[in-house]
């Protein structure tokens, strides 16, 4: 069995966006995402936990051993800032193989996609008064 992991962080409100997004919608949108996965890429995700004091997520995938991690953080200069982590389980791939490089290289490539695409969505839910 292999665990492949691959993360990406973003800015929440990088200039020009709008609305800006404050900490209290990006965290309520992350718990909606919960119930209503917001992007393509994630399916629906049990919680396994989850403490808004801490800023952090952590989800199981069904029928695996995988995991997502939701971290909300600050940046050196007090961006707020959205970080997602996965560990995808394979029972059928061999640690060290080329298969193996080649899932996290797709993982590592989509990591960015659904970090966006969570934070536009959200933006998207205020714009329409749904958050």
């Amino acid at each position: 069995m292999t665990i492949i992991y691959a993360a990406a962080t973003v800015y929440v409100n990088p200039p020009g966006e709008t609305p800006v997004l404050s900490l209290e919608q990006l965290w309520k949108g992350l718990e909606l995402k919960v119930r209503d996965p917001v992007v393509e890429t994630i399916t629906h995700l049990p919680p396994v936990g989850s403490e808004a004091k801490s800023g952090v997520e952590t989800f199981a995938m069904r029928g695996s051993q995988s995991k997502v991690l939701n971290i909300v953080s600050e940046g050196p200069e007090g961006e707020l800032m959205l970080t997602f982590t996965f560990e995808w389980e394979h029972k059928d791939i061999e640690k060290g193989s080329e298969k193996e490089k080649e899932k996290q290289k797709g993982y590592q490539s989509t990591a960015p996609k659904a970090a966006t695409g969570t934070v536009k969505a959200i933006r998207e839910m205020i714009r329409k008064g749904e958050l």
